[in-house]
């Protein structure tokens, strides 16, 4: 019982410590690490770029499943144009792109940035 208490509060340390910025600053730190462990192969050393590599995959992944889900529903919905079949190695780096390119988006909600990054970088013609 003592040892899994112990886990439980490790984790919890080390989930306030990655939370402890804004929620895309997060996920933007994240994507970075996670971009740099895909480019050397070699997942980070410390344990909070691990956490914050893993929020920014699960991100992308909840907002591709949660956009294919929605263009099955509402297809006129689609705000980007492209034939790719889009990864999450590949959308972490636009999306560290786009943030850095307007900075101004960390305090817009999550679902307005991933939305205006896919215009940007995939605009209908």
């Amino acid at each position: 019982m003592t040892k899994y208490l112990i886990i439980i509060l490790f984790t919890l340390t080390l989930t306030s410590v990655a939370k402890s910025d804004s929620y895309m600053e997060n996920i933007f730190k994240g994507c970075i690490s996670f971009n740099e462990w895909n480019r050397t192969n070699k997942a980070p050393e410390d344990q909070i770029e691990i956490i914050s590599a893993l929020m920014c995959k699960s991100f992308i992944w909840g907002f591709l499943l949660g956009s294919n889900a929605q263009y099955e529903i509402y297809p006129d919905s689609v705000k980007g144009c492209s034939n790719e079949i889009y990864h999450p190695d590949n959308l972490s780096k636009l999306l560290v792109k786009f943030l850095q390119e307007n900075p101004n988006y960390f305090t817009k909600p999550s679902e307005e940035i991933m939305v205006k990054m896919f215009e940007t970088n995939f605009p209908c013609k």
